[in-house]
């Protein structure tokens, strides 16, 4: 029992990883743009679907890391 809670944990944090990646990559041509760079400049050219898929990937690896725990 306890092999598949840690299966299931390390499934989960490569899915909030998968999840992570879906959202901060941005893309070739991306600047930091502000004073205090935080603010790229590819956003408005990222899909909108990835944001979708992020969120989702996230709570479901969140729950399945609680698992592994």
């Amino acid at each position: 029992m306890y092999l598949v809670f840690s299966c299931l944990g390390l499934i989960g944090g490569l899915l909030c990883c998968t999840g992570d990646i879906l959202f901060d990559l941005k893309g070739a041509g991306n600047e930091k743009l502000g004073t205090s760079k935080n603010i790229d400049s590819n956003w408005n050219k990222m899909a909108d679907w990835r944001f979708g898929l992020s969120i989702a990937l996230a709570m479901i690896g969140d729950a399945m890391v609680g698992l592994g725990f």
